[in-house]
């Protein structure tokens, strides 16, 4: 287990080679029921693929990261979200690495495959995938949450951020029930 913010964030680092989960599986179920017991969130990133689903159905949230790519779009809304475990579940569809060019935009993805939930956007950042190519996020995030209007703040940084923060209060409302936002207006310093 490795610190990240001292007693406040752990990550267990796991495997990269791909496995299917038994749905008899135990160890999976122990593992988050201990892991539940001591923390008030647990993050995990099951893959892809039908053979994830016993673990997806330990889930309280599922968060789906799709592309703007019509192969994997077609097989996610024709094959995997009507899957007993996903029909049961609460989900959140995610567009990360966002083209904003791109003809596949989120409003055409939910119309096109009847998306009921909004779709959450995650703007391309070359700077965010940098920092996370580097393992350097906090200090990323640190950085960019310090900045105001005085510093040479971009659109492109402030729209990441934006959204960022709707995507975590969707996650905390879901897990926690409490509305985050509730009206209120968060302004990010956008330069002009």
């Amino acid at each position: 287990m490795i610190a990240l913010l001292q007693n406040r964030l752990d990550l267990l680092a796991g495997t990269d080679k791909a496995a299917p989960i038994p749905a008899d599986d135990l160890f999976w179920k122990y593992m988050l029921h201990t892991a539940g017991l001591c923390y008030d969130l647990i993050l995990l990133d099951a893959g892809s693929g039908l053979e994830q689903m016993p673990l997806l159905a330990e889930a309280d949230l599922v968060i789906v990261n799709l592309g703007q790519d019509l192969v994997q779009l077609n097989t996610f809304f024709h094959e995997y979200a009507h899957h007993e475990v996903m029909r049961s579940r609460v989900w959140i569809p995610v567009l990360g690495a966002y083209q904003t060019e791109s003809a596949l935009t989120a409003a055409w993805i939910a119309n096109q495959f009847k998306v009921e939930q909004d779709i959450y956007r995650l703007n391309a950042y070359q700077d965010f995938e940098d920092a996370w190519n580097a393992q350097n996020l906090f200090s990323f995030m640190r950085h960019q949450l310090m900045l105001d209007g005085s510093h040479d703040t971009s659109a492109q940084s402030a729209e990441f951020l934006r959204q960022s923060f709707f995507l975590a209060a969707a996650i905390l409302e879901q897990l926690g029930g409490i509305s985050v936002v509730s009206g209120a207006v968060i302004k990010f310093p956008v330069h002009t």
